[in-house]
């Protein structure tokens, strides 16, 4: 949690947009035992492509649009179930 608040507050002090869209991510943990451990590492995956995308985009003129897409993106192919998860992960990879 600690984590997320503070990838939230970096994110809206460059656009609120991605603050907003990073803050949404918070609605991935949820469950419990194998299931939250799973929803967990998805959160922290997707922290981790929205700030290194928020970062990038900072140094190239501060275009913070296509981060808050996927943070959008990955968000919603989480939440929409187990096939949308295997989705999200190869977004992670794509945009590496």
């Amino acid at each position: 949690m600690t984590r997320w608040l503070a990838v939230v507050r970096r994110c809206a002090t460059w656009d609120a947009a991605l603050g907003r869209e990073v803050a949404h991510a918070g609605q991935l943990v949820k469950g419990y035992g194998d299931v939250r451990r799973r929803m967990c590492a998805h959160l922290d995956r997707l922290l981790a492509l929205a700030l290194a995308a928020a970062e990038q985009a900072s140094r190239e003129g501060g275009d913070f649009r296509d981060a808050a897409r996927l943070a959008r993106d990955y968000r919603a192919l989480v939440l929409s179930g187990p096939d949308g998860e295997a989705k999200a992960e190869l977004l992670t990879a794509a945009s590496r």
